[in-house]
């Protein structure tokens, strides 16, 4: 969050007149925002929304959306059966999307001894290190559910438990990586979003504004999610 405030407060020093932003959520960059705000100085996010703060709009995924959708799938993958584990790499980043995929689970009816949810912090080795001790500790799981990206390090602690059942795996954004370990059979799903219409789309609604005085008709516009399965790569 300090490298954030710093890079903020050197664009205002240079003069900005608008900001395009993808920062995590929390009570500092809400309040950073607002100061840029009252300097004048409009600001959209994508991505990563700040809804307590007064930006101008956010355009990205529907994060609850898209938990919801992982969480409907991974039930149907193991069929309501052992644990499941929830890697995540930063809640200010990722709260949205881990809170729809737990209350989907939840109206599934999976009870919380069922799941755990663990923040890596998108870094290999303690994804890997994380999933291989959590499957030695519950040899019963059946999914885990990638939250966030690390996704070789959570195949690489798969293959370190030396765990003997099938463990299904669901993952965000098709990336080379998840494209190769899709068409290998490793993962089971993959939820895309649109990248390039994010931040085209946040760029677009502070030119109107700059260029146009016209505000977002809504403070908040998401772009579409789509599920990938192996056959479709």
């Amino acid at each position: 969050t300090d490298e954030y405030v710093k890079c903020c407060e050197a664009l205002c020093r240079q003069g900005i007149h608008g900001l395009v932003l993808n920062a995590p959520d929390n009570l500092i960059m809400q309040t950073q925002i607002a100061q840029i705000v009252e300097k004048g100085i409009p600001v959209t996010t994508y991505n990563s929304d700040l809804p307590q703060s007064p930006r101008l709009c956010f355009v990205g995924q529907n994060q609850i959306q898209c938990g919801r959708i992982a969480g409907g799938l991974m039930h149907l993958a193991i069929n309501g059966q052992g644990n499941l584990l929830i890697i995540t790499g930063n809640m200010e980043f990722h709260r949205r999307r881990v809170d729809g995929f737990c209350s989907r689970f939840t109206e599934l009816g999976y009870t919380p001894d069922r799941f755990e949810i663990i923040e890596c912090y998108e870094r290999y080795d303690l994804t890997c290190d994380t999933v291989a001790r959590y499957l030695h500790e519950h040899p019963h799981t059946t999914g885990i559910y990638m939250s966030t990206e690390s996704v070789l390090g959570c195949m690489d602690g798969i293959h370190k438990s030396h765990i003997q059942r099938p463990v299904h795996v669901i993952a965000n954004d098709l990336t080379p990586l998840n494209r190769k370990l899709l068409r290998a059979g490793s993962l089971d799903f993959v939820l895309q979003q649109e990248f390039s219409a994010q931040v085209y789309e946040a760029i677009m609604a502070l030119y109107d504004f700059l260029m146009h005085d016209r505000k977002p008709r809504s403070q908040i516009k998401y772009v579409s999610t789509s599920v990938i399965t192996p056959e479709m790569v």
